[in-house]
């Protein structure tokens, strides 16, 4: 086991503490301040979004907004399995859980991130401060690789397990023992769509246009499409005669834009792509290449749109196209597994209102195409403090 931050899990002082504590406050919005000094930072924006976050105006805006007249402590101690393919993603989940009160060992993947690195040296530098050192044996950074003794043996002392990974990843995990009051939170695999209304394209500016290629281009490849709420399928609204016309103009568009970007094609992205296509062909003959977008994005379709488009998913720019004028194929395809709805020129409400009114089992975000990727203590359809920390009744 290798530690980026703290010294060893036996040295872990289990003391919870109340939610949103000023020290704890004060000690995450010194880390944004931190990040925020490093030159380099600008060459990722991942971490700039997650100091931000950190800063403490938000902070306290989010305590305003989460603390109620209940009297709400941490669970104890937390441990975190963070995900391989979205390398900020334990930086968040640590915050989250610190902001509930709780002690907290994150397990990070063995691959090399920087963002691990530059969050982890920020985060050593902070608890070297004679004013954070308390918190050195509530705060605990590892690498290791996927053995179960390990896994095991931080299971057997949780009082609260935060998984984010993939189905089969989840399931082992809750195999292992836990105590009896442990509480799971998973974030399993997820799928993302986006509605955009062919009208809406027609009628933008250049202006309007040049922001939402911006939005979408954030939403996919901050993370190449890795992250859950990440589209992969697009439904296009309102009627067929103006479709064409808004889908050239969008497409057109986009392309522009990634030249202006500088992206040129990779040649291992475009081969992960086509691997994509190929596959999915395999399992749904009536899939169609629509257009390759500057050997970037890969647009496909289907003759006989499939039941579960979840299952056909790609990345790094790959996408399912279809036609919803009424939205009724969004209402007969989303389940479990959907989990946030990017929109353009669309109504959120509309879409809300067609999540309630039809008892859909799916989607728990709606947010305009640029925020996807916009995490809060709100996710997965949870909120966050409510379930990493308990309450404490008195009368």
């Amino acid at each position: 086991m290798k530690y980026l931050v703290g010294e060893s899990v036996s040295s872990l002082v289990i003391e919870p503490e109340p939610i949103f504590n000023n020290l704890i406050i004060e000690f995450i919005s010194s880390l944004s301040s931190h990040l925020f000094s490093i030159d380099s930072i600008s060459d990722y924006p991942d971490v700039v979004t997650f100091a931000f976050w950190c800063r403490r105006s938000h902070l306290l805006k989010l305590k305003k907004d989460s603390c109620t007249s209940l009297c709400r402590v941490g669970r104890g101690f937390a441990f975190h399995i963070a995900p391989s393919n979205v390398p900020i993603n334990f930086a968040f989940s640590l915050v989250f859980s610190l902001l509930s009160g709780n002690v907290n060992v994150v397990r990070v993947s063995e691959k090399n991130f920087p963002q691990v690195l530059i969050i982890t040296e920020a985060l050593n530098e902070l608890l070297s401060q004679p004013k954070f050192f308390r918190l050195r044996k509530k705060i605990i950074v590892v690498q290791y690789p996927r053995d179960e003794e390990y896994t095991s043996e931080l299971s057997s002392r949780a009082d609260v397990r935060i998984i984010w990974g993939g189905d089969k990843t989840i399931q082992a995990i809750r195999k292992l023992p836990s105590p009896t009051r442990c509480v799971d939170i998973n974030f399993p695999d997820r799928y993302s769509i986006s509605v955009i209304s062919a009208d809406a394209i027609l009628s933008s500016s250049r202006k309007e246009l040049l922001n939402l290629y911006a939005g979408f281009y954030n939403d996919i490849f901050l993370f190449d499409q890795n992250a859950c709420s990440s589209p992969h399928l697009i439904l296009w609204t309102d009627n067929s005669l103006s479709l064409d016309r808004a889908q050239n103009i969008f497409w057109q568009g986009f392309a522009e834009f990634l030249i202006s970007k500088k992206i040129s094609p990779n040649p291992l992205d475009a081969l992960e792509r086509y691997t994509s296509f190929c596959r999915n062909s395999i399992l749904s003959p009536t899939l169609q290449l629509t257009s390759s977008v500057n050997d970037i994005i890969y647009r496909v379709s289907y003759d006989q749109f499939p039941v579960h488009p979840e299952m056909f998913k790609g990345k790094l720019g790959y996408f399912i196209e279809a036609h919803d004028p009424n939205l009724s194929l969004f209402k007969s395809i989303v389940n479990q597994k959907y989990q946030t709805v990017t929109y353009y020129g669309v109504s959120p409400v509309i879409i809300k209102d067609i999540v309630t009114d039809y008892s859909l089992l799916g989607v728990d975000r709606i947010v305009p195409i640029g925020k996807a990727l916009d995490i809060g203590l709100v996710w997965d359809g949870l909120d966050l403090v409510s379930v990493l920390s308990r309450v404490l009744n008195y009368s």
